[in-house]
């Protein structure tokens, strides 16, 4: 999308931001039932995210098009706590959230997010960048790989209600 701005996000975003974390909870709570409603857990997502990004030299990027935010990226330090890594290899650059606007999604959008997710992160130093998604999210899985990004670690679940000893 050639006429996107990426911008870091200011103060007078705060409520767009909530907004998309609304829209990011209420998608996910489709997929797994277990999480909070979106309105319920916006504001803690968001104060989760600054907290992140204080802690741990981090970046809230916002996507603008013809003055309107559509989207945002978040990303921080990270380090691998697996003692098996070797040293070298430990430290990472962390995709935390992203988030394109459901009107205009699947017009690269999301890649270019990535893209400056990426560029912040290289400039850290960093040389691997990770990110977290929900398996079930068929979509943002699909913009990933074609952001060349790979599973790296498969998480499995299973309820087991009723086995409590």
């Amino acid at each position: 999308m050639r006429d996107i701005e990426i911008r870091p996000a200011r103060a007078d975003d705060r409520a767009t931001l909530l907004g998309f974390l609304v829209a990011i909870q209420d998608y996910e709570r489709a997929l797994d039932p277990k999480l909070r409603l979106g309105a319920e857990a916006a504001e803690s997502a968001l104060a989760e995210i600054e907290r992140k990004m204080a802690a741990h030299n981090g970046a809230l990027l916002m996507a603008v098009l013809s003055g309107k935010a559509i989207g945002f990226v978040s990303c921080h330090d990270g380090d691998d706590e697996d003692k098996n890594l070797q040293e070298k290899f430990r430290p990472y650059g962390y995709v935390s959230n992203v988030f394109v606007a459901a009107d205009h999604r699947g017009r690269g959008v999301g890649a270019a997010l990535l893209d400056a997710a990426e560029d912040y992160l290289a400039g850290r130093g960093f040389s691997r960048v990770m990110l977290w998604v929900m398996a079930g999210n068929a979509n943002a899985r699909a913009v990933y790989e074609k952001c060349d990004y790979r599973p790296y670690d498969v998480l499995y679940e299973k309820q087991i209600a009723g086995r409590n000893p």
